[in-house]
């Protein structure tokens, strides 16, 4: 009887052994999955970054494609390099190459529509089904793709829009499938088209804002902001000023409580920010070489917004790049490498 007691137990201790080996195993390979690329450390003593954010897949542009990254953008969950080809790039690292017939200098656009400007300042839209580009406009210095209305500026200051709700501004229905030019005496300069909201630029300095969301909101100036020298606009709206102020809102300019210059300078702490990305769910500000998070997809699981502070830089992977791009996803570029991170 003590000899069959014995053999039990000498069993339930090694399989016991077995299942903290096991358990042990399982610890390790979570830890090195979850901590490549430097990503293990600890935010403030308080959030590790693995739980929110980890590298997808890792793309490496190939100068066969006709990539060159100092032209690229996020847009969605796509990357998007270009040159005479549009290369698309998805978050498993599949990239296909698309020619349009012209070397393209700016683009914009996602999986349903894409648009480009070429080299001599013609606006295009191209199918990537069929590879085909059809000329829409000439002399176009700028072009922004929103998610009901999109814009383009031209060299002599005029404003054209088109999409799913821009009716209003320039033909009185909805949609407008071809760009149309929205009449006034305003010299515009820059357009930003975001989520739900239009924002411009004119050569003065002023700037002007419309919700994108409703057919009865026209192109309103916001008078309180002057001298500024660039916008930014998604989710949330930025414009700077030429001496640096930083102005700051969500929803129509001040009708809300992130309505305040002084919330984003204060959570800024006195840095100088040289650009920023603002994405659907998540914004980013630039400083040097160093990035810094605000939104839901920072180092706290329930940020909201400007009411959390910024991140601290992410180290390693997201403090040493050449450029970095906010889409559903993180794009961060250094040479022709591309990480993808993503909460």
């Amino acid at each position: 009887m003590n000899e069959q007691r014995n053999i039990r137990k000498t069993v339930v201790a090694a399989v016991m052994l077995s299942l903290l080996s096991i358990a042990a195993a399982a610890g390790i390979v979570w830890i090195a999955r979850n901590s490549r690329d430097g990503h293990g450390s600890k935010v403030n003593g308080e959030h590790d970054i693995n739980k929110q954010s980890y590298v997808t897949s890792t793309l490496n542009c190939q100068t066969d494609l006709g990539c060159v990254p100092d032209f690229a953008f996020a847009s969605g969950d796509l990357y998007v390099f270009f040159n005479e080809y549009l290369d698309v790039c998805d978050l498993n690292g599949k990239c296909t190459s698309h020619t349009t017939g012209h070397k393209v200098v700016k683009a914009d656009g996602g999986k349903k529509s894409m648009y480009f400007i070429d080299e001599n300042k013609d606006l295009y839209s191209f199918d990537m089904k069929t590879d085909k580009s059809r000329k829409l406009l000439g002399g176009v210095c700028d072009i922004s793709v929103g998610n009901w209305v999109n814009g383009a500026v031209t060299e002599d200051g005029k404003l054209y829009l088109w999409g799913e709700n821009a009716g209003h501004y320039v033909a009185g229905s909805s949609p407008v499938n071809e760009p149309t030019e929205y009449k006034s005496d305003v010299h515009w300069v820059d357009i930003e088209s975001g989520l739900q909201y239009l924002l411009l630029l004119d050569d003065k300095g002023n700037v002007y804002e419309s919700r994108t969301t409703e057919d009865t909101y026209p192109i309103k100036k916001i008078d309180a902001l002057k001298d500024i020298e660039s916008i930014y606009c998604c989710s949330e709206k930025i414009a700077v000023s030429k001496n640096g102020h930083i102005n700051y809102w969500k929803g129509d300019f001040g009708s809300d409580r992130y309505n305040s210059s002084k919330k984003i300078e204060s959570v800024l702490n006195g840095l100088k920010p040289t650009s920023f990305r603002l994405g659907a769910e998540y914004s980013i500000a630039i400083v040097g070489d160093e990035a810094y998070f605000w939104g839901c997809f920072g180092p706290s699981k329930y940020n909201k917004g400007m009411d959390d502070v910024l991140s601290p830089k992410y180290d390693s992977g997201l403090t040493d790049f050449d450029d970095i791009y906010c889409g559903s996803f993180t794009f961060v570029r250094k040479g022709k490498t591309v990480r993808i991170y993503k909460r």
